[in-house]
């Protein structure tokens, strides 16, 4: 996680001075990022660690390259230098960087108690389904009656799918979206709607998704706005229970007959 890189920063420290040889940065993999124009080939090009203060100014920037074993310790030592200067230095430490891009995130994105889960509206292609949250009880209100039992099971999957939203991967969203995309809604207390849209409703399997949150009450602005912060711009891959009610037909509420 991004924490542990946090932490293997603080435990940096420097080892020794070494060359301050530009031509030699390539062989300590401390070239800049920026400069590399090849999207197949990284070799010889460092990794650029950026600090920023609270006001989004830089406080420091940190090009970190090969790694050295020798250099005594669990971790061994690395390669470092400042974008802007040609002395390098081996640190002795190294950093420990995430492995997948999912681990820069908290993976958990929301957590909405039940209780105050109000109304759920699920629109896909085929049909509105609504579910209704009064007094701890869930009820289908659209379509307003059926010719089968209701799986008081499958209500709550829906109405639990906010109450912890975990994510297994992550990626930039590089697509304008439909406007007909498969979407559940949910409307919670102080005036807050939460929306998690399918963006490939076609296939089966986890579906990525995106997410928005609007408010219609002061008393959720804020939480509104922390929402979108963490969710503007990105796709998530949800789990195979909030994807495959995302492509929920009537019938996929319907009580299992026992028997059979």
């Amino acid at each position: 996680m991004w924490e542990n890189l946090i932490t293997s920063l603080s435990l940096l420290r420097i080892e020794e001075l070494k060359t301050n040889d530009p031509s030699r940065h390539s062989q300590l993999n401390l070239l800049l990022p920026e400069q590399n124009k090849s999207k197949d080939e990284d070799e010889g090009y460092g990794t650029k660690i950026t600090l920023k203060k609270e006001d989004g100014t830089i406080f420091s920037s940190i090009l970190f390259g090969m790694v050295d074993r020798s250099v005594g310790g669990i971790s061994g030592g690395q390669f470092a230098r400042f974008p802007n200067e040609d002395q390098t230095y081996l640190l002795k430490g190294a950093i420990r960087m995430p492995t997948t891009k999912s681990d820069w995130f908290e993976s958990l994105l929301l957590s909405i108690k039940k209780d105050d889960v109000q109304k759920i509206n699920l629109s896909n292609k085929n049909g509105i389904i609504e579910i209704q949250s009064k007094d701890d009880k869930l009820s289908l209100t659209m379509p307003k009656s059926v010719k089968f039992k209701i799986d008081d099971t499958q209500l709550s999957d829906a109405r639990d799918v906010i109450n912890s939203f975990y994510f297994y991967d992550v990626k930039k969203s590089t697509q304008k979206y439909s406007k007909n995309l498969p979407t559940l809604s949910y409307e919670v207390k102080d005036g807050l709607i939460l929306t998690i849209s399918s963006v490939n409703p076609d296939d089966g399997g986890e579906s990525w998704v995106i997410i928005d949150a609007k408010s219609n009450d002061k008393k959720s602005e804020k939480i509104a706005q922390e929402i979108n912060k963490k969710t503007k711009g990105y796709e998530f891959l949800a789990n195979i229970i909030t994807s495959d009610i995302l492509r929920w037909k009537l019938k996929d509420l319907a009580a299992k007959d026992k028997n059979s």
